[in-house]
């Protein structure tokens, strides 16, 4: 990580998101009803959705620091993935409660003009959710955890839940209490969109998708400004969880010794674990530059990438 003080933050920032969206659930369901504002208690419902997000990831990330074993010799980082996929499709699901609900109220005309409280409880938590996800995607994106930043997605959507329904709540103040369900109507529509999101990135990163572009040129980059390196003839990466695993194929003089490629590969091996965040494995192969058919892949390659 970046800072000493990220890991200090990497692990306390899941029961924190827990602890907070636990009581922002339990307040907003409580004044909703207190209140009358559907969409109020939709938005707790949410709420309870990150709360329940942030408790599954706190076990399930304790698994993903297990080390590699016979059965799994790779890890298990790759279970942020499914931890993402789990919370995704529930999320999924309590959108489409959410909004079935909110449909079958206006269809009913069961509309009650809510309470002043509930719109405070709104503001009250679209700057505690403000925070929140401010504190989870700085987490996130220092640890390189696709788990963390999905929890800080949630609740960043939470936070735009918030102001739908304190939107809906001063309109229905005005004199249009149907503003209060349709605002519970939009907060549904936002859970469901932001849950396919996650649930793709989630598929994505379970099918070892290839790391960020610009990263890949950062690695080029790092791999070519060595002296000895005369070319590269491939570069395959993947995302593993919150670490990165790099297997590139580098080319030299055909007149080097094993002894002086070996030195080669640990210098490139430890400018790419110093140099690009979150890189946990290193594989390097080396090919003579007296290989034609080389020459001709290692062209294919910077074509493909780009000259960098």
């Amino acid at each position: 990580m970046k800072y000493n003080e990220c890991s200090k933050c990497y692990k306390v920032v899941i029961p924190f998101l827990f602890v907070g969206n636990t009581i922002l659930a339990i307040t907003k369901v409580i004044i909703g009803i207190i209140g009358n504002s559907t969409g109020l208690i939709a938005d707790g419902a949410h709420s309870a959705t990150d709360a329940f997000s942030a408790l599954i990831l706190w076990f399930g990330m304790k698994f993903t620091e297990r080390p590699a074993d016979e059965s799994h010799p790779y890890g298990h980082r790759n279970f942020e993935y499914i931890l993402a996929k789990v919370i995704s499709v529930f999320l999924m699901l309590v959108g489409f409660y959410i909004l079935f609900t909110a449909i079958y109220k206006m269809y009913k005309g069961d509309i009650v003009t809510p309470d002043y409280i509930t719109l405070v409880t709104a503001l009250m938590s679209i700057v505690a959710n403000a925070l929140m996800s401010g504190y989870g995607k700085c987490v996130g994106t220092q640890a390189n955890s696709p788990a963390i930043l999905s929890a800080a997605f949630e609740i960043h959507a939470d936070m735009m839940s918030s102001i739908a329904i304190a939107i809906g709540i001063i309109g229905a103040e005005l004199g249009y209490p149907i503003l209060d369900p349709i605002a519970a109507a939009v907060v549904a529509i936002l859970i469901i969109r932001n849950s396919i999101h996650m649930l793709m990135d989630a598929i994505n990163g379970l099918m070892d998708g290839a790391i960020d572009q610009r990263v890949k040129r950062r690695i080029v980059n790092i791999v070519k400004r060595n002296p000895e390196v005369l070319g590269m003839e491939f570069l395959r990466t993947r995302q593993m969880g919150s670490k990165i695993t790099i297997e590139t194929g580098i080319k030299v003089a055909s007149h080097m010794t094993v002894i002086e490629g070996e030195s080669i590969m640990r210098d490139i091996r430890a400018d790419l674990v110093n140099l690009v965040e979150n890189v946990e494995e290193v594989e390097i192969s080396i090919t003579s530059e007296s290989d034609d058919m080389v020459s001709d892949y290692k062209s294919e390659f910077d074509l493909a990438l780009g000259e960098v």
